[in-house]
C-alpha cells in the first residue's frame, strides 16, 4: 500500500464517479479497487490508468495498491512530457 499525494494526474477526474468510489472506500473499510497503474517520469509519479481511484483515496486519506508499469504504444513518456499540464492529486 502506497500513500497517494505524491501522484500526478493527466486530466481531472470526474467528480460523480469519485464519489461512488468514495462511498465503497468507506462500506469496504480499506482499498478495495485494481492496483493504480503508474509510471515515474521526470521524477514525477505519473497515474496512468486509476485516477478516480487515487483521488477518492486522497479523500478519505487512504492508503492505495500502486503498480508502476512501463511505456507503452498508447501513452510514451514523451507524450507525458508534452501534456500542457500536470495535475497533483489535490487538483484532479
Amino acid at each position: 500500500m502506497s500513500n497517494v499525494r505524491e501522484l500526478y494526474a493527466t486530466h481531472v477526474a470526474d467528480s460523480f464517479t469519485v464519489q461512488g468510489k468514495r462511498q465503497m472506500l468507506r462500506e469496504a473499510g480499506s482499498y478495495c479497487f485494481e492496483s493504480i497503474k503508474v509510471r515515474k517520469v521526470d521524477g514525477k509519479i505519473v497515474i496512468i490508468d486509476g485516477e478516480h481511484s487515487a483521488k477518492a483515496c486522497y479523500l478519505e486519506n487512504m492508503d492505495a495498491d500502486i503498480e508502476y508499469v512501463g511505456e507503452n504504444e498508447l501513452l510514451t513518456d514523451d507524450d507525458i512530457r508534452n501534456m500542457p499540464t500536470l495535475y497533483s492529486i489535490n487538483e484532479i
